[in-house]
């Protein structure tokens, strides 16, 4: 029976690497499901943390995920494992506290908007071609945080000069005098990403010793300066000094190289980097037409290439084994916020009228061209007419306290959500969006008539 069955299996396993080989050893014939794993926290649309107002990088989420469903792949006696979570939810802010006020574990958002690890998901378990090229293309903001990218001698942001030697600590400064500061509440915790001030020589936390086994120890905290993610990247911060080799640095002239592995150096800059989530054979980044290089596509991983911003557009295109083109994938700069845009995501035909049944809305905030502003924030107000009512909204972001059930909210990088539920009449909903200074949207829903009474308890 399925009841014995399930006697049969160890599906008690739960975030602990180390139980699994032991386990399949002493019990070889017993099949194994991983009850709650790949709990990898990031926010949508974020791609440098700011631990200020509790938005982690969503690249963050990446190394976890990859550990997670290798161990398991690599494994024939693992049947699978349910990811903790498919959705954000209240409650439970890991990593952080307030103002924080639901969890980053999910794999689509609080307002029901993927991140990019949905498609992560979709590029490994699914038979469809899949393509998912991220960050957006618009300027990088934060020219003031550290992270780690492919060593290039010519990059005049891996420039850095070291001013301590021996046990003697000393700052860390980039090319325009800056230096960098591991200023942390919690080095246990950590704290990330590093970032760059202006230098000040009474400030601890911009002193570092080099020590002997290449970790750079922070005078202020006694933290190490860290490879997040054990090492993946790309970001860097500050944590207890462990000896891993994502914490450990070489000095080579004006570089600052990680011993972790991948010909990854320290810069600044923000976010430099592109990503792409397939299940092509290889793929291939263009940046204004020109080729950044084609790649093989690694199984259960990424491919990323490391570039420098010009506005305009970027192009990933696919390739199955055979050479031949499968897929294209481009982003371009956008402009400024210019309209608002709605579309119904849920039903794509009708709503029942019988006072439960609702509609998802989506809504963009799009520049003078259509393309979604991947950073807007714009303040939304909804209505309906007809026989319905706007009943909740949302967007997505794990700080927001602007309330659920209302009739209006901030978008989160570009995008907000609205629910419209209908009356007991059956009719057309128009649901209009309209926000300061920008072009509003409508779009309309239909209510019909429900096939059978619904029964009220």
């Amino acid at each position: 029976s399925g009841v014995s069955w399930a006697r049969d299996v160890y599906k008690r396993q739960n975030y602990n690497y180390g139980e699994l080989d032991p386990y399949h050893a002493k019990y070889p014939d017993k099949p194994m499901i991983q009850s709650e794993t790949a709990s990898c926290t990031g926010a949508r649309g974020i791609y440098v943390t700011n631990n200020t107002i509790a938005h982690e990088s969503i690249f963050n989420a990446h190394g976890c995920t990859v550990g997670w469903w290798t161990t398991d792949e690599s494994r024939p006696f693992i049947a699978g494992g349910f990811a903790w979570t498919g959705f954000d939810y209240k409650g439970e802010p890991t990593p952080y506290g307030w103002p924080c006020v639901n969890s980053n574990f999910g794999t689509i958002d609080l307002a029901g908007f993927p991140k990019d690890t949905f498609w992560y998901y979709q590029a490994w378990w699914t038979n469809q071609t899949v393509l998912h090229v991220f960050p957006h293309w618009n300027k990088p903001s934060d020219g003031d945080v550290t992270s780690a990218v492919t060593c290039s001698s010519d990059d005049v942001y891996q420039q850095w000069t070291f001013t301590g030697s021996g046990s003697s600590s000393g700052q860390i400064k980039d090319s325009q005098g800056r230096c960098i500061s591991s200023k942390c509440s919690s080095v246990s915790t950590g704290c990330d990403p590093l970032v760059l001030v202006p230098c000040d020589n009474n400030d601890k936390n911009q002193f570092f010793v080099h020590q002997g086994d290449h970790s750079f120890k922070n005078d202020a905290n006694g933290g190490c300066i860290d490879l997040w993610n054990s090492g993946t990247g790309p970001e860097v911060g500050v944590y207890t000094c462990d000896g891993g080799s994502n914490q450990k640095w070489d000095i080579s002239g004006s570089s600052i190289k990680s011993e972790a592995g991948g010909n990854r150096c320290l810069t600044h800059g923000g976010v430099n980097q592109v990503w792409a989530y397939s299940n092509a054979a290889s793929l291939e980044l263009f940046v204004n037409g020109v080729s950044k290089g084609k790649q093989k596509n690694p199984p259960l991983d990424h491919v990323q290439w490391d570039v420098t911003w010009e506005p305009g557009t970027i192009e990933v295109r696919a390739y199955n084994g055979g050479g031949s083109q499968i897929a294209t994938k481009s982003i371009s700069t956008t402009g400024e916020p210019a309209a608002v845009v709605l579309s119904v995501e849920y039903p794509t035909t009708s709503i029942y009228a019988d006072k439960q049944d609702v509609a998802l809305i989506t809504g963009t905030i799009v520049d003078a061209q259509g393309r979604v502003v991947p950073t807007a924030g714009n303040f939304v107000s909804f209505s309906a007419t007809g026989p319905g009512a706007v009943v909740g909204v949302g967007n997505g972001d794990p700080s927001c306290h602007e309330p659920d059930r209302a009739t209006s909210r901030s978008a989160f990088n570009g995008y907000v959500r609205a629910i419209v539920q209908a009356t007991d009449q059956p009719g057309t909903i128009t649901i209009t969006a309209s926000s300061e200074g920008l072009k509003s949207g409508s779009v309309t829903v239909t209510s019909v008539k429900p096939p059978k009474k619904i029964e009220f308890i």
